[in-house]
């Protein structure tokens, strides 16, 4: 049995781009933040972040094209996927999530406000 899912919740790292294939389809592209926090063995405080590409396709993505903002609180549940093409005759290769669904969470605070409990491992779903 095999079994290609993905859950993500983390933060858009940029407005999405929405682009249309030649036969009118819609996709829209963006990528997410989703940090992580552990202790080392040392008992220091370390945290990391990833940047994972996701993908869109159809009614989902202009939705998300439409609503979704840099910043904003997002989660992806998906599949892995790795498509390759040849650009200017060299080969190019890019491993992406492609969304099945989503739901939003918080959109980004303006300027410097702060709410309580605005924390980045509070995720308001």
């Amino acid at each position: 049995m095999d079994l290609n899912k993905i859950h993500l919740i983390g933060r858009l790292t940029a407005d999405p781009i929405v682009r249309s294939t030649a036969a009118g389809q819609k996709a829209t592209s963006f990528s997410v933040a989703v940090g992580r926090r552990w202790i080392d063995k040392d008992g220091q405080k370390q945290e990391s972040t990833e940047f994972i590409n996701v993908v869109f396709w159809g009614k989902l993505a202009e939705i998300i094209a439409q609503y979704a903002q840099k910043g904003q609180v997002i989660y992806v549940e998906g599949r892995i996927a790795t498509r390759e093409w040849e650009k200017n005759g060299e080969k190019r290769k890019i491993t992406e999530v492609i969304g099945q669904s989503f739901q939003f969470g918080q959109k980004p605070l303006k300027g410097d406000q702060k709410t309580e409990g605005d924390k980045s491992t509070d995720l308001p779903f």
